[in-house]
């Protein structure tokens, strides 16, 4: 519930260029597919024919996705995908190695496009790489890329979408069920066919038999009393006849059913040819009922998280609309009550007089700050002049304590000296 508490939502597109893979594997006449997974998403390339161990590929791969930035551990948290290789050939498809990628590590590391050659894993060639490039399409980029559109769609568009491909997925049902009636309507020719063939066998051993039962019976015919000399004459044309017909035989019916069974066999070539032909259009139809089943659900993924968005948006409107509705319904309250809108009158009164009485507090306490910034100026100035008056009374002072000083010297003199001298020593120090 807290995984990404702390953390900044930036919504990306991983686009993944593939360009060569390098494996060597003995399956012959195979494709290769590259498979972009990250949980529920993926996106897959056309097959590539895989040549001299080598498959040139040079596909685009997108896939949508929501990177964390930790702020206080100053990284994007981990996110995972896989890069998974595929191997078409007659049987299906199987599995010829993964990569496994990180892609929190590059924006980590500020990086651009990243090009990378890495080893498979799990993969039957331990020296199998794979070349691609990585890049990370912000917001903006991202809207100008074919898959943003599907992402942008609108709910009756993805429904309308959903709808063709239901049709489509119901047109191709019809198309397999049709061929798979005329595959058995070919067996069943097929089947009448081979008893037809065995029947024609069966006639041809019987005409054989037939020919070989009645020759005794031509030879007892020819062994005939002479009668005269007509009958020898006729025996000696009939010989003659049959010496001309032995010079231009005729088809006998074994070489004609001969010649129709090689037909039949001919026929039956080439309607197991296109038998093989519908069995692969019933392959690649199945193939296709796949992708759009995919595709379906990745429509309908795209569908209902639209819908619980709409939905969300819904509850929003709702929730506003009843606000919207009880503000109006106060409105009408206050407009309809005549004692309300006497108290908002009287209010509005009571708040003009209070606006005028804040005046006059605000124009006397104006007058009131001027009288104290003039008070305090004179203060000021009577401070300084307390302070001229304070450093002449302690001059005075001390000249005052220098004349007792020396009067007090004088009268020490004078007492010390005696009469005659008094007086010099007073105007000595008088003068002083």
């Amino acid at each position: 519930m807290f995984k990404h508490a702390g953390t900044s939502e930036n919504k990306a597109l991983i686009e993944v260029n593939v360009h060569q893979l390098n494996i060597n594997i003995s399956v012959p006449n195979c494709e290769v597919m590259i498979v972009f997974q990250r949980g529920d998403r993926k996106a897959q390339t056309q097959p590539v024919q895989l040549v001299n161990k080598c498959a040139r590929i040079e596909q685009i791969l997108r896939v949508p996705a929501t990177m964390y930035y930790d702020v206080k551990q100053k990284e994007y948290q981990k996110k995972m995908g896989t890069i998974i290789v595929l191997i078409k050939y007659d049987k299906g498809m199987k599995n010829a190695g993964q990569i496994e990628i990180d892609f929190s590590s590059y924006l980590n590391q500020r990086k651009g496009k990243i090009e990378e050659l890495s080893p498979l894993s799990k993969c039957p060639d331990p020296n199998a790489t794979l070349s691609y490039t990585i890049n990370f399409l912000s917001q903006e980029q991202r809207s100008k890329t074919p898959e943003a559109n599907i992402n942008n769609i609108r709910e009756d568009q993805s429904k309308a979408q959903i709808t063709q491909l239901d049709q489509q997925n119901k047109q191709i049902k019809e198309d397999n069920a049709r061929l798979q009636q005329e595959l058995d309507h070919l067996r069943v020719q097929n089947k009448e066919q081979e008893i037809y063939i065995q029947q024609l066998l069966k006639q041809s051993q019987e005409t054989q038999l037939n020919s070989n039962s009645s020759k005794p019976i031509s030879d007892t015919s020819t062994m005939q009393p002479e009668d005269c000399q007509k009958c020898i004459q006729f025996q000696l044309e009939l010989e003659s006849f049959k010496k001309q017909k032995k010079t231009k035989p005729l088809p006998c019916d074994k070489c004609s059913n001969l010649e129709q069974q090689i037909e039949q066999l001919k026929k039956q070539y080439s309607q197991g040819l296109k038998q093989e032909s519908a069995d692969q259009k019933v392959e690649l139809l199945n193939q296709a009922n796949t992708d759009l089943k995919e595709q379906l659900y990745e429509l309908e993924q795209q569908v209902s998280r639209i819908r619980k968005e709409n939905q969300d948006l819904k509850n929003k409107l709702t929730i506003q609309n009843q606000q919207l509705i009880d503000c109006r319904e106060r409105i009408s309250e206050l407009e309809n009550d005549d004692e309300d809108d006497q108290r908002v009158a009287e209010y509005q009164k009571i708040v003009e007089k209070s606006n005028d009485d804040l005046l006059d507090v605000k124009s006397k306490l104006l007058s009131f700050q001027t009288e104290c910034d003039q008070l305090q100026r004179e203060k000021n100035e009577y401070e300084q002049q307390l302070e001229i008056l304070s450093k002449k009374y302690d001059s005075l002072e001390l000249q005052l304590f220098q004349q007792k000083q020396r009067f007090a010297n004088a009268m020490h003199a004078f007492l010390s000296q005696g009469d005659t001298n008094a007086i010099e020593v007073l105007e000595k120090y008088s003068g002083d």
